[in-house]
């Protein structure tokens, strides 16, 4: 009888491991590309203390927010927001939380999603990564802040706030240049 070669056990471990496998991103139970600011604001906005901030000037969807969200689990969260695109959708979900829960939540992330980047220093700018198979993920914090910004944002979101700074660079150039 021939065993698989061991370099084949551990990639197959790897594999089936949470982080390998690229789970979906659900934070807090929003489903990003598919729940609506609409259901969340129906369904969680009571709870969460969310108001609709208008319209996002880069998405053309709805910006709810919340200053003091109680979150259940997060009880650290002092701020809550969640942008949809024009369609309703969520696509961009971030909390900020103090800089000290960091190390908790990255060990947290780094069980369910794979790691793309990681430089989460005591003493300086902190900055992790991780993606899932519906949005991509960042935990950042500035060396003199007492906060961090965790975000989870879809591909789409991605592509709309590119296209946004570009519109807005051309624009401020061509200003500049009409003053010339």
């Amino acid at each position: 009888m021939r065993l698989p070669a061991l370099s084949t056990l551990i990639l197959a471990s790897l594999l089936s491991s949470p982080a390998a496998a690229n789970e979906k991103a659900l934070p807090l139970g929003i489903d990003l590309g598919t729940s609506t600011c609409s259901e969340i604001l129906a369904s969680k906005g009571a709870e969460w203390k969310l108001t609709n901030m208008g319209q996002s000037v880069w998405s053309n969807g709805a910006i709810l927010k919340s200053p003091d969200p109680r979150l259940p689990g997060l009880g650290f969260a002092s701020e809550l927001l969640i942008i949809c695109d024009e369609q309703d959708r969520s696509i961009h979900v971030s909390m900020t939380i103090p800089k000290n829960n960091v190390q908790q939540i990255a060990h947290s992330l780094d069980t369910k999603y794979r790691s793309t980047q990681r430089n989460l220093p005591h003493l300086g700018n902190g900055l992790a990564k991780w993606t899932a198979s519906n949005a991509s993920i960042s935990l950042e914090y500035q060396h003199v802040s007492f906060t961090a910004s965790l975000s989870y944002e879809t591909a789409e979101a991605r592509q709309m706030w590119a296209a946004y700074t570009k519109r807005e660079a051309e624009r401020k150039e061509t200003e500049t240049a009409s003053q010339l």
